[in-house]
């Protein structure tokens, strides 16, 4: 895929790869960078290395069908992260393979949205469609 198409929600990798901060911003991009323990951290393991280990001892055939998918069509779902206000660290809430996939392909930034889950909710999460308020400075990795 090499054109996104905002109307869809697809985003590939001539998006995905070094967008420039104002293209970042206006799509809603994180760097990958900020998925890290100390940083945006998965819900479902104990690290970003054990989830990608246990995606790819234990699920690989399901990693190969998504990392297809992105390879062909460009990340179409949003990666959720829930964020419980300051002093908290925001996590994953979904889209765990598609952080591991978009590492694996190289790709640097991945589209995300976020909720905060410290505010009450009937039904679905109020989703924002900005950046997170908080995000970890960038590290050299």
């Amino acid at each position: 895929m090499t054109t996104i198409d905002i109307h869809t929600g697809q985003f590939g990798p001539d998006v995905l790869v070094d967008p420039s901060p104002e293209t970042a911003e206006l799509l809603g991009l994180l760097p990958l960078t900020h998925f890290r323990d100390d940083g945006i951290h998965t819900m479902d393991f104990r690290t970003w290395a054990g989830a990608e280990r246990h995606y790819l001892q234990e699920q690989r055939d399901y990693l190969d069908k998504i990392t297809d998918q992105i390879e062909r069509y460009g990340v179409l779902e949003r990666i959720e992260i829930a964020w419980h206000g300051p002093g908290y660290l925001p996590h994953v809430w979904d889209g765990h393979h598609r952080v591991v996939i978009l590492r694996r392909l190289g790709w640097t930034h991945a589209p995300c949205r976020w909720f905060d889950s410290s505010a009450p909710t009937y039904g679905e999460p109020t989703w924002q469609r900005r950046v997170l308020p908080w995000a970890p400075p960038d590290t050299e990795s």
